[in-house]
């Protein structure tokens, strides 16, 4: 009986050291694992920052294309404009007088046919130039809701990467954190079969003595 206490004491020792070492790896595991979570979630709002400043440097940047284009947009309508009408005094001064115009209604008529026709022309620039802007606005915001529709694309990908992430760390953590409770039963169960074999060897020692006496 004393062997069989002391085995017994041995193998609790021995159940108790395996239990509080899985227990210690356990909690060391924990605690990289948390650390991991925490490290990924403040690199998550860095970046949630960094996306924000670029947006905001992004659209300013836009802003700024923007005015830069409208400023040459509107240069070059006026440049287009004072070449028209350069060449229209140009003509107007070099152009010798009709012959047939010498009465004063044909002179009176003549200056409001030339800017009929000044107006006519300019009018033909103006909604060339006018045709011409409109189709640089549109593809400058059909370009400029490309890159918004891509820069929403890419923030939602990394949100569910780093989501993915942390589920998997999440799930891989509560896989390896086995309750102590759950483990000492498992290691207590397996004990008293060992234990039991150990009087079913001792009989044959006991049913000597009876043997003896018969």
């Amino acid at each position: 009986m004393r062997l069989l206490g002391q085995d017994l004491e041995s193998l609790r020792q021995q159940v108790s050291s395996h239990l509080s070492s899985d227990i210690d790896h356990l909690q060391a595991h924990k605690q990289r694992l948390m650390a991991d979570i925490e490290a990924l979630e403040g690199d998550f709002e860095a970046l949630q920052t960094q996306h924000r400043q670029l947006q905001g440097t992004y659209v300013e940047a836009l802003s700024q294309q923007q005015i830069a284009q409208q400023q040459a947009w509107a240069k070059r309508l006026a440049i287009a404009l004072a070449s028209h009408l350069q060449g229209r005094l140009e003509t107007a001064i070099t152009t010798p007088a009709a012959p047939q115009l010498t009465t004063s209604h044909q002179e009176s008529l003549a200056p409001l046919a030339n800017a009929s026709q000044a107006v006519v022309a300019l009018d033909a620039t103006l909604q060339n130039a006018l045709a011409s802007l409109q189709q640089d606005l549109t593809s400058y915001h059909s370009s400029l809701s490309q890159q918004i529709n891509r820069m929403q694309t890419l923030e939602q990908q990394g949100e569910a990467l780093l989501d993915a992430l942390v589920a998997r760390l999440s799930q891989q953590l509560q896989t390896q954190l086995i309750p102590p409770g759950a483990v000492r039963n498992g290691h207590s169960a397996s004990a008293p079969p060992d234990h039991r074999a150990r009087p079913s060897g001792s009989a044959p020692g006991s049913a000597l003595p009876a043997a003896y006496q018969g």
